[in-house]
């Protein structure tokens, strides 16, 4: 999904389908998109890349493929966190992200995550 604020484009928003209630692309989502295009925001609706949405792993890794950065929160409550950086590496069970802070200075250690089944 794409996520926008305030006529400006974020980023895009991948989601498990079981946490999807309602999907809504009405008379109005259409008009928003028409403005975000005649403002520049947007050349066209959608993405300039394929993104494999098959599973965690293929998502990684088209991701990591365009070089983009990417923010993974973490669904344990447990564990109130998000990680923000480049994909350096994947593999079936993980996913390794060089973590960057606010001030945008990389961390020397990259960060596993366990991707979900």
């Amino acid at each position: 999904m794409q996520e926008t604020d305030d006529f400006r484009v974020l980023g895009y928003v991948a989601l498990p389908i079981d946490q999807i209630k309602k999907i809504r692309y009405s008379r109005n989502d259409k008009f928003y998109d028409k403005i975000m295009i005649l403002e520049g925001e947007i050349e066209k609706v959608g993405i300039n890349y394929t993104i494999n949405l098959s599973d965690w792993p293929s998502i990684f890794k088209s991701i990591k493929k365009y070089q983009l950065n990417v923010i993974v929160y973490c669904e344990n409550p447990e564990i109130d966190g998000f990680t923000i950086g480049p994909i350096i590496k994947t593999t079936k069970t993980l996913v390794y992200i060089q973590y960057f802070d606010a001030c945008g200075q990389l961390d020397e250690n990259l960060h596993p995550l366990i991707l979900k089944a």
